[in-house]
């Protein structure tokens, strides 16, 4: 069921690849609907869930720590709470 597919977007595509964002977060309500994002370096594969969350795989804890860094710089800081009974709690939150 549903469609897997690849797309590849150049820079000069970020408004489309935005809009394709923005649509799956919005309007994505089942796990068919998931999106997944993965930039040319590997180091990151980001999953734009049916959950309303963004969930993200780093290469390395190091470059995990850059992206956290990074994010809170911008004054947005990691999840503290779980969102609904079908979230699965990752292991950096049952280790504290």
């Amino acid at each position: 069921m549903g469609i897997s597919a690849i797309i590849e977007f150049s820079r000069s595509d970020t408004d489309r690849l935005i809009t394709l964002l923005l649509a799956s977060t919005i309007f994505g309500c089942t796990e068919y609907d998931d999106l997944f994002l993965a930039p040319d370096n590997a180091q990151v594969i980001a999953n734009i869930s049916h959950h309303n969350v963004v969930e993200i795989a780093f290469s390395t804890e190091q470059v995990m720590m850059q992206f956290v860094a990074g994010m809170q710089a911008k004054g947005y800081y990691l999840l503290e709470d779980i969102l609904d009974a079908t979230f699965i709690k990752p292991e950096w939150m049952m280790t504290e």
